[in-house]
């Protein structure tokens, strides 16, 4: 493959190596500013570098990517002259021009996050990275899709739309039916869900649960991640979690921390906290920058988070039905 006159990087047989990383713009709205122009504050491109360097096979971005809603504030050197909106400058300043690296070290799997609802970024997201032709309005859901390479097949779902704190019956009616289709599809083959928001989450703790259920997802799922699904892997919260559960539920990989402004921290042990219907047998935060990879070891897959720079934060093992992570750093 090849994109005027430079040749691509195309899929493997075999997936061997693969990078994870979500939530990457510059946030700029309003009060709240994040100092893009500082790569300490914002280090998505020290990121992107350092996830090419990797050599991955597959790239996966588990959405949100345009964050630069509101013009700098007067004043605020972090972030002068920043563009803002659903233009091509702020798509091309936010994302394309610090991921350049890593787009042109493997090919890409996008989630729509929902920065890249239509009321936001959604022509943006439409034009430049969707999965359906570009031309027309809008369109405020992306019908599921699942990408097969080897021996591993991913099905991504636009749960952009999907509340959190409350059901909303047009997007479970969206949903429900994408539901179904991939509990027949996992098991015929191993499968990985894609979804920008996960369905089990630890937000904040209190009183010794964990606040994070998206609601409207549990709702469409009929209140869990189809058994057959192998792995989770989302992004929404601004750090990143590990979460096996108790009772087989389907293990989930966070991984917000890819460049926008982090969410406050939780108990870096996680195990034992009650999440909606759901128990976490073993579970660990990390507050830090950074991205994940993923190597395969034999049937089974090994995982790193490592910081801005490359350096290990934490390691994982993800069995079949089983996740597994330590702290390095």
């Amino acid at each position: 493959a090849a994109l005027a006159g430079d040749p691509l990087p195309v899929p493997s047989g075999r997936l061997e190596r693969i990078v994870v990383i979500g939530d990457t713009g510059c946030r700029v709205k309003g009060d709240y500013v994040q100092a893009c122009d500082d790569p300490a504050a914002w280090p998505f491109a020290r990121i992107a570098a350092a996830a090419a360097a990797e050599r991955p096979d597959l790239v996966i971005h588990v959405g949100d990517y345009l964050y630069r809603e509101t013009p700098c504030p007067p004043g605020e050197a972090g972030c002068a002259g920043s563009p803002s909106g659903d233009t091509w400058t702020t798509w091309r300043s936010d994302f394309f021009e610090p991921a350049a690296a890593l787009l042109g070290a493997a090919p890409w799997i996008v989630v729509r996050g929902n920065h890249e609802t239509c009321e936001r970024a959604g022509m943006g997201w439409t034009r430049l990275l969707g999965p359906q032709p570009s031309a027309g309005p809008c369109r405020t859901h992306d019908a599921a899709y699942t990408v097969t390479v080897g021996d591993l097949a991913f099905a991504v779902l636009d749960a952009a739309a999907a509340p959190d704190n409350a059901i909303d019956p047009v997007v479970v009616a969206d949903l429900a039916p994408e539901f179904a289709a991939l509990a027949a599809a996992a098991a015929k083959a191993p499968t990985w869900l894609l979804v920008h928001k996960p369905m089990y989450s630890v937000v904040r703790v209190e009183h010794g649960r964990g606040l994070g259920v998206s609601r409207t997802l549990a709702a469409a799922a009929g209140g869990a991640i189809p058994s057959d699904v192998a792995l989770a892997l989302s992004g929404h919260v601004h750090k990143f979690e590990a979460l096996d559960f108790s009772g087989g539920a389907v293990p989930q990989l966070v991984v917000g921390n890819s460049g926008t402004a982090l969410d406050a921290a939780v108990p870096a042990d996680l195990a034992g906290i009650v999440v909606g219907d759901r128990v976490v047998s073993r579970g660990l935060e990390v507050h830090d920058f950074g991205y994940l990879v993923l190597e395969r070891a034999g049937e089974d897959w090994d995982a790193t988070l490592k910081d801005p720079d490359g350096h290990p934060l934490a390691t994982c093992t993800i069995d079949p039905g089983m996740l597994a992570c330590r702290a390095t750093k």
